[in-house]
């Protein structure tokens, strides 16, 4: 009995003392570092924009602003000699300094730095953010593109960042520009582009920067870094800068976008430059002072040369053989070509024309012509659909007007014959 009253006294003291408010210690900073230190849950923070980064704790760097198939981030210890940590990141998720980004086959990934600096990815791209460091003018921000390409417009960013990148040739950096590099694995090339602003390339010999022998690439500008041998040794050679043409232009860019009229607007929606470039058609054409009405099957050869903006020029070589083959029309000159909306372009110019059979005298040749360049051709060469109306005038005063329906058959797209 005396056990029991005992237990029940003991109860109750147990039962009122832990009722009693406790003093909470306060925590330390070093506590707190403990119980906030960076984890695999940190990869679940929710999404973020610039100005949201901005608030976030100073070892996330950058953010994920868009990505469309796999990004695989690899995170690695402090030493960055193991990977603590890998998952496939989606847009928000926020990057440190020492993570590796993988692409796959079809991704496109845009992130952002906290200064508002801006990195393209492209597919099969690997790129490894190596420091990014603030001093009091402006922030540092290192890269290393082991394979694949990259586009960094650092012209936003808010504290004039001075940003450097490297492949395993050469090393670009710039404080305001807009430019891409992109290293070529298989014939170990590296590719640079400049788009706007100034930037600088210098080769690496042994792993190390050749001081003085930079080159400076301006506004428009590319140049490329390529790799030979001296016995084992790779020796990497640059060439000199050249002025960013199309083609460099479109193989530079080509991996970052999936719409061909964000490279290019005018070459894949409008008018296909090239000199490989024929049409073939239909024509029916008369003389004012001659009866009979001809039906002529015409074969064209209209290469195309881009002038500026959305302006080309096309000269011109038709050649139309009316039925039943009575009478064969000639004619050669030039036209001007206007894009004027989404693969709709209109033109007009002028030269000489000639006729044979009963009308064995030379003219001048006037006309003009629109058409539709297809954006996605139905077959590999064929470019687009064209109506033309041209009107001529002989010396001995015949007036000779015809009308054309042709296609238009492009044998080039740019890089290879078709």
């Amino acid at each position: 009995m005396k056990k029991i009253i005992v237990l029940f006294l003991s109860s109750i003291i147990f039962a009122s003392c832990s009722s009693t408010p406790q003093v909470v210690e306060p925590v330390s900073e070093e506590k707190k570092a403990e119980l906030y230190k960076v984890g695999a849950i940190d990869k679940l923070r929710p999404k973020v924009t610039s100005e949201g980064l901005k608030a976030q704790d100073q070892v996330w760097v950058a953010y994920v602003k868009e990505v469309t198939d796999k990004l695989e981030i690899k995170r690695y210890d402090e030493a960055g000699a193991f990977v603590t940590m890998s998952f496939v990141a989606q847009n928000g998720h926020l990057l440190k300094v020492g993570d590796m980004l993988d692409t796959s086959v079809k991704t496109r990934a845009e992130i952002v730095f906290r200064d508002g600096t801006k990195l393209r990815l492209g597919p099969l791209s690997v790129l490894r953010i190596d420091s990014y460091d603030p001093a009091v003018d402006k922030v540092y921000i290192k890269m290393n593109l082991l394979t694949g390409s990259a586009r960094l417009d650092v012209r936003g960013g808010k504290d004039d960042p001075k940003v450097e990148i490297y492949s395993p040739n050469v090393v670009v950096n710039s404080k305001k520009a807009d430019f891409a590099v992109k290293y070529n694995n298989s014939f170990k090339t590296t590719s640079i582009a400049c788009f706007s602003g100034e930037i600088f390339a210098y080769t690496l010999n042994d792993n190390r920067i050749i001081k003085g022998y930079e080159n400076v690439l301006t506004t428009n500008e590319s140049m490329l870094v390529e790799t030979t041998y001296e016995g084992p040794k790779e020796v990497y050679i640059a060439r000199d800068p050249q002025k960013l043409n199309r083609a460099t232009k479109k193989d530079v860019l080509g991996s970052f976008y999936t719409d061909p009229e964000e490279i290019d607007p005018w070459e894949y929606t409008g008018i296909s430059t090239n000199f490989l470039r024929f049409l073939t058609g239909f024509e029916y054409s008369g003389f004012t002072e001659v009866p009979d009405k001809y039906y002529s099957w015409t074969l064209g050869y209209v290469p195309i040369i881009h002038l500026a903006s959305v302006i080309y020029l096309e000269p011109y070589f038709e050649l139309a053989f009316a039925k039943p083959f009575s009478m064969t029309f000639f004619r050669t000159g030039a036209r001007l070509e206007f894009q004027v909306y989404d693969g709709f372009y209109a033109g007009f110019g002028g030269g000489i024309f000639w006729v044979s059979d009963k009308i064995k005298l030379a003219s001048t040749d006037l006309g003009f012509n629109v058409g539709y360049s297809f954006v996605n051709k139905p077959l590999d060469f064929i470019d687009g659909l064209r109506f033309s109306y041209a009107a001529a005038k002989t010396n001995d005063g015949y007036h000779q007007k015809c009308f054309m329906f042709s296609v238009l058959m492009s044998f080039y797209n740019g890089r290879e014959l078709f």
